[in-house]
């Protein structure tokens, strides 16, 4: 079906006229089962399309996208983005990259299909679990075409990817892959008793503590904002106006966005302009090294792209974001942390967040309060306020255990500094 639209395009009279133009398609299918206390649930299967068509007519760029394959539907599309070109002023950063020197570039991931047991529940891996359990596993499979006229090139890729995602009682874990389910049972009940437990903490807040992998993904997500090079021109992002090699965060921290280490739904060989998926340094030694580009900005900037223009599936425009933010581990374990710094709290997870502001996070926090290096009690912590800049520039360590949460990796944190 894809092969057929992308002819009906190449050869569609009214783009004779267009000096270039780039089709973009991606198909998905996605399959998700539920179950809750390990009785199957919902099911369900959506199967869906995209397509945007760009066009360069009379030096001016025009753009159209639409989400059905019908010839009038194409025709509309083809249509409506030579009628964006001649209603459009020129744009001296719009261009088509550069793609491969090859003639073709077809990229099939290694598997299709979800591994063996992949839909079981995982309600017999809970120990004496009296929390309500809900379960959800979802499968995707993406496949992405590119064809650019000028390039005579047509790219192309399938890949699959698992979703896991639970709830037990009031804590909730979710991540990309298929590995470690069991392992993260145990983790996820392990916090859920912690949460269930959890005193108030009455006495004065400690000053220093710990942020686990999973309490640490969200931040990271906030934070990779900061990296888009369109919200740095824009004047959004607080590195705006920051020069490479300035000081940023704390000398512990190294970041670099890699879609390659985990592999959801915005990682891929390459991305929606056609830009090899790629490793991009962000932070070295707390030092900003790059931001990240797609190649409208970059053509603003006079960078490369980093191949980060992506789209979610809900998304009818593709957007320049972060892929998979990771954060270089240390090589000692939070275990050989806790016995140097003695006494403290161990943040496990969350049980409010809000991000309120590019800069500000408030929420309530449940972990162990640590005494002479060991674990003593669950606690949880209300009202904590934190400006994120601020918080990059406390961490003092950085442990060993990574791990990978929604769509970042993060071993545990430690920092100094009222919690």
């Amino acid at each position: 079906m894809i092969q057929k639209l992308l002819e009906f395009i190449k050869s569609h009279p009214q783009l004779v006229v267009a000096q270039d133009f780039e089709l973009a398609c991606q198909k998905t299918k996605i399959k998700k089962q539920q179950y809750l206390d390990g009785q199957p649930g919902i099911q369900s299967f959506d199967e869906g399309w995209w397509v945007q068509l760009k066009v360069l007519h009379r030096n001016k760029a025009g753009i159209a996208i639409g989400s059905a394959l019908s010839e009038n539907t194409l025709d509309r599309l083809v249509g409506e983005a030579l009628l964006s070109a001649e209603r459009s002023t020129r744009d001296p950063w719009f261009r088509f990259p550069v793609w491969s020197t090859r003639k073709e570039e077809t990229i099939v991931s290694e598997a299709q299909t979800p591994s063996e047991g992949f839909w079981d529940s995982s309600w017999l891996l809970l120990e004496a679990n009296r929390l309500p359990f809900q379960e959800w596993y979802e499968w995707s499979e993406i496949e992405t075409v590119l064809y650019r006229r000028s390039e005579k090139l047509q790219k192309t890729y399938r890949r699959g990817a698992a979703h896991q995602q639970w709830s037990l009682g009031r804590c909730h874990e979710s991540f990309w892959g298929e590995e470690n389910r069991e392992k993260r049972i145990r983790q996820l009940q392990k916090a859920a008793v912690c949460l269930e437990n959890a005193a108030q903490w009455d006495l004065p807040r400690p000053s220093v503590f710990s942020i686990s992998g999973k309490a640490m993904s969200p931040i990271l997500q906030k934070v990779s904002s900061w990296f888009h090079a369109d919200a740095i021109q824009g004047k959004k992002s607080p590195l705006s106006g920051v020069e490479e090699n300035a000081p940023i965060m704390s000398t512990g921290v190294t970041l670099s966005d890699d879609g390659s280490q985990i592999p959801s739904f915005l990682s891929g060989p390459f991305d929606l302009d056609g830009i090899s998926e790629q490793r991009t340094p962000l932070v070295k030694e707390g030092q900003f090294k790059g931001a990240l580009y797609d190649a409208y900005s970059g053509g603003i900037d006079n960078r490369r792209s980093t191949g980060n223009r992506v789209r979610d599936f809900l998304d009818l425009e593709p957007k320049l974001r972060a892929k998979a933010m990771c954060l270089e581990p240390g090589s000692v374990s939070p275990e050989v942390f806790w016995k140097e710094m003695k006494n403290g709290f161990a943040i496990s997870g969350w049980s409010r967040l809000e991000i309120c502001s590019n800069r500000q996070l408030e929420g309530d926090a449940f972990g162990w309060k640590v005494e002479d290096g060991s674990f003593v009690g669950a606690f949880r912590i209300e009202g904590i306020k934190w400006d994120l800049m601020d918080l990059m520039n406390r961490i003092v360590g950085v442990a060993s255990d990574s791990q990978k949460h929604g769509l970042s990796i993060s071993p545990t944190v430690f920092l100094k500094g009222t919690v």
